[in-house]
């Protein structure tokens, strides 16, 4: 399960590059979840990430780091659905009317927390 929480800090990792490298790339990328289905999807792989960060925990450098951020994507997951596509609009309209440099600082955080993950994740 420690490969499979590591691929998900890869994945962040990786969104985070991209919101670096090209804000309006993300959101664009990001906007094709505009719909209840783009919710479901959303909240499956925040329930699928949860569950593979809860199960690696115990084997892992941080498991306290893992336990914690598993179960905030559980209940993050389980919520996305009520969320309501236009509330994610309204978000994401929000998020892209913000000026490239909070974008891309933001990603660096995001790229961070997808390393600590990848790092905290491994035996």
């Amino acid at each position: 399960m420690a490969l499979v929480a590591a691929l998900f800090g890869i994945l962040i990792a990786s969104i985070g590059v991209l919101g670096v490298a090209s804000p309006p790339r993300l959101i664009s990328l990001v906007s094709r979840l505009q719909s209840q289905r783009g919710l479901y999807i959303t909240a499956a792989i925040r329930i699928a990430m949860g569950a593979a960060l809860w199960l690696a925990a115990a084997g892992s450098r941080q498991p306290a780091f893992l336990y914690a951020f598993g179960g905030i994507a559980l209940v993050a997951g389980v919520l996305t659905p009520f969320f309501g596509v236009r509330r994610f609009e309204a978000l994401l309209g929000w998020w892209s009317r913000r000026p490239s440099l909070l974008l891309r600082a933001w990603c660096v955080v995001v790229f961070a927390f997808g390393v600590a993950i990848i790092w905290a994740a491994s035996p």
